[in-house]
This record gives structure tokens, sequence and C-alpha cells, in this order.
């Protein structure tokens, strides 16, 4: 089997010296939209759902996104406000991670983030895809993630 793997964007929380943390959800969002340059199999913005909690079928919704992140071998889900920012200091808005990496035998071996990136000019014209931001990204992860 030929797998590849795709980057997935989803959240956007520093930009140059510009802290975007602080910012809605929503606006973080199209934010990073204007910036990832979507390449269908390759680089994508990852998928975003609103679930109205009020509703009657909040519940089962939920359980769908739930197993539909699981199968699609997604992290998990975050639940939180679309008007929220990353993070808050207000204990009446708090938001809630539901990831497969909480249930034993069901999460990732290993967690990955995106910590900076640099721009060749020389490494983009060999690319050769046109004018990019980024040329190479530095990646952190998490070891020991168990230990204390």
């Amino acid at each position: 089997m030929n797998e590849h793997l795709m980057i997935m964007f989803y959240d956007l929380l520093l930009l140059d010296d510009t802290v975007c943390a602080r910012k809605s959800h929503a606006k973080r969002r199209r934010l990073l939209r204007s910036l990832v340059r979507r390449i269908p199999g390759l680089a994508e913005v990852g998928f975003r759902e609103v679930v109205a909690f009020s509703s009657a079928n909040a519940a089962e919704r939920l359980t769908e996104l739930f197993a539909r992140a699981i199968t699609q071998r997604w992290e998990g889900l975050v639940l939180k406000g679309c008007n929220d920012p990353y993070f808050t200091s207000d204990c009446d808005k708090s938001s809630i991670k539901l990831k497969k990496d909480y249930i034993p035998g069901l999460g990732d071996s290993a967690d990955f983030t995106i910590v900076g990136g640099n721009h060749s000019a020389e490494d983009e014209q060999e690319i050769g895809i046109g004018k990019l931001w980024w040329t190479s990204f530095f990646i952190g992860c998490m070891e020991n993630k168990d230990e204390d």
C-alpha cells in the first residue's frame, strides 16, 4: 500500500509577531484559510462543525462526529464556543478536548506540532510550485508523555 501523509492545519496562534490566540476561533480560522495553500491530498485546513448543544439531537450528533474522527484517524474533537479565544481566564468559558488518546489503546504513538518555519529563496526555486511563505517547518514532538 502506498500511503502518504497529509498536513492538516487547524488553528493559528501566532503569525510573525502577532499573537492571534486572543482572537475568536472564527477569526483565527478565517485568517488561517487565507494563509494556507490547499493542495488536495497533501495540505488542507482541518474540518470544523458547529453543534448546537441546546438542540434535541446534540448528543447523537456529537457521538457521530467522534466516531467519524476516530475512523478518519483525526486527533480528536475540541468542544468550545465559536467566539471564544484560544486561552481564557474566564471560568465560565471553557473547552473540552475529546481525543481518542484519552481512551487506552486508541491513541497515537506521537504528538507533533509546528513550532516554527523558515523561508529559503533557493528552496522555493527548487520546489518550483510558485511563491511560498515557508519552505521549511520546524516540528516539535512530545516524548514520554506518560512520565511525570
